[in-house]
């Protein structure tokens, strides 16, 4: 999963009225100061329960705090928002090393960036840190490089804490990561297949993945299809373990006992041709 279509999680050409005030911004996850000379707008872009998210414009850079599940590993998840590609809004952006640094007691993994966001050229830095019952990236980018209030901004992040129950969490947290992955749908895998959607079936406790292949029925072997598949789920489970640890959609069911099942169908004829299924027991820790 990626946050590409989903999120325009950085608008540099928008130019808003400054606030003239320190003001304090309050999602369900945290709290963060958004400094003088920032405003930020009203948004659909949280997820209940799986996903906050505060944009901070001002005329020359914008901040974005955007709070997710704690799982998955701060470092490999920087990875892939930047060199990895999963955020659209950074393709035209090149990057520095991911190095390590410390901000008011948060350990944090940091990344340069620079190139251009909306048309615009821009500059600055990318983190990423844990904190409280969140995965926290932090992205600050501005025309002149990074913007100096942004390690203030980094230190006054409080994470709240959780009030729910574990029930309630983890049924928030699989909503969440279908929705956020729907956004992304329908996706080219490669050019005889197409991601269609994605399912949480809670009965089977499994992520069903469907999947819709060119042509009709009567363009396939269905027995050498399906031994394919077999083949494909072998080498699916080495792949899963690879990607997990920055991969919402991976992690968060496999830590709640989900399976995994692709469904193929055919895009002339919708006739289902196999599926490839990946028990939960060869990803789990």
């Amino acid at each position: 999963m990626n946050i590409k279509k989903f999120f325009t999680v950085i608008s540099i050409a928008v130019l808003l009225a400054a606030c003239t005030t320190p003001e304090t911004i309050e999602t369900s996850s945290y709290t963060v100061d958004m400094p003088v000379g920032y405003n930020t707008i009203e948004n659909n872009l949280n997820l209940d329960g799986f996903i906050d998210y505060t944009l901070m414009t001002g005329k020359k850079s914008a901040m974005t705090v955007m709070a997710f599940p704690a799982g998955p590993d701060p470092e490999k998840f920087l990875y892939s928002q930047t060199y990895g590609g999963n955020n659209v809004e950074l393709s035209e952006c090149e990057f520095g090393d991911i190095t390590q640094e410390e901000i008011a007691g948060k350990n944090l993994y940091r990344v340069d960036a620079d190139g251009y966001v909306a048309g615009k050229k821009v500059a600055g830095a990318i983190y990423t840190f844990e904190g409280g019952n969140n995965l926290f990236l932090f992205m600050a980018l501005g025309f002149n490089g990074e913007p100096p209030v942004a390690k203030d901004v980094i230190a006054s992040i409080e994470p709240k804490p959780e009030t729910r129950s574990e029930h309630e969490r983890n049924a928030a947290y699989i909503d969440g990561v279908i929705e956020f992955s729907k956004a992304t749908l329908p996706r080219d895998v490669d050019e005889f297949t197409t991601w269609l959607d994605v399912e949480a079936d809670t009965t089977r406790k499994c992520i069903v993945m469907n999947m819709e292949i060119v042509g009709s029925a009567d363009d396939y072997d269905i027995d050498a299809f399906r031994a394919a598949l077999e083949v494909q789920a072998r080498q699916a489970i080495s792949i899963f373990n690879e990607s997990r640890s920055a991969d919402y959609l991976i992690d968060i069911p496999t830590r709640q006992g989900y399976d995994f099942e692709y469904v193929y169908t055919t895009a002339d004829d919708n006739i289902e041709l196999g599926r490839m299924f990946i028990p939960n027991d060869s990803i789990r820790d």
